[in-house]
């Protein structure tokens, strides 16, 4: 009882990489199956924070903080 108390479990190395293993190649067959359909789904998303993000970049900063400015004194108001 002693032992299992102060010594923390470990797992046998050979153990370790075949689980290892396993997780990759499940995660390599995931990809390859759904891969495409999730890159689709989420090309939408990818789009608007593209267009967001340029925005942020050519607008001038006083505006940028302007509007976090304005946000924020909306938000608390509410």
């Amino acid at each position: 009882m002693e032992n299992f108390l102060t010594k923390f479990p470990e797992m046998p190395k050979e153990t370790y990489r075949a689980m290892k293993k396993g997780v990759d190649a499940s995660y390599k067959s995931f990809a390859r199956e759904y891969g495409d359909a999730i890159d689709a789904f989420f090309e939408p998303l990818l789009q608007l924070l593209v267009f967001f993000e340029k925005l942020l970049i050519s607008t001038p900063w006083p505006i940028v903080l302007g509007v976090i400015l304005a946000l924020t004194y909306w938000g608390a108001e509410v």
